[in-house]
């Protein structure tokens, strides 16, 4: 029953990864 708490957390880990991501992508182009 835990399956729902799990995909909740990976969906925040990934939603902040491509924020970090596009953040550094910005940095750099700039």
């Amino acid at each position: 029953m835990t399956s729902k708490k799990e995909n909740y957390r990976h969906c925040i880990i990934v939603l902040a990864g491509m924020y970090i991501v596009k953040k550094s992508l910005a940095l750099m182009t700039s």
